[in-house]
């Protein structure tokens, strides 16, 4: 069986782009558009999570929120966290929260999909 990626993108066509590759690679695929529908999906989830993919700017609320949540919930806080943005700053996302990665969009695919793999394994 795969692994499972949690990804939050709240673009429509990067999700997809982002949930075909990864499917390619053997990674079970879970999206969330919004930072609320990942809070709600995660405090009733009951399965694991191998890492979280998170977009920095979310309609909702940022990525950085959600990885403060993450890291303060015990059950996850040793999940890989990657993050990936097309405007914030790596090593600033990396200072405000304990991410594993920072992928910057746009991102080559194989290179995304070799990134998130390595974030499971480490």
């Amino acid at each position: 069986m795969g692994k499972c990626v949690w990804v939050v993108e709240d673009d429509a066509s990067i999700a997809e782009i982002i949930t075909y590759i990864l499917e390619e690679y053997g990674f079970i695929v879970s999206i969330f558009a919004t930072a609320t529908t990942f809070v709600d999906a995660l405090q009733k989830e009951g399965s694991n999570i191998d890492v979280f993919v998170m977009d920095v700017m979310l309609p909702d609320g940022t990525g950085l929120d959600l990885c403060h949540i993450v890291r303060a919930n015990d059950r996850y806080a040793q999940v890989p966290v990657v993050m990936m943005s097309a405007h914030a700053d790596g090593s600033e996302v990396a200072h405000r929260c304990n991410i594993n990665d920072f992928i910057e969009k746009p991102f080559d695919l194989d290179e995304f999909s070799k990134r998130v793999a390595l974030s499971i394994a480490s």
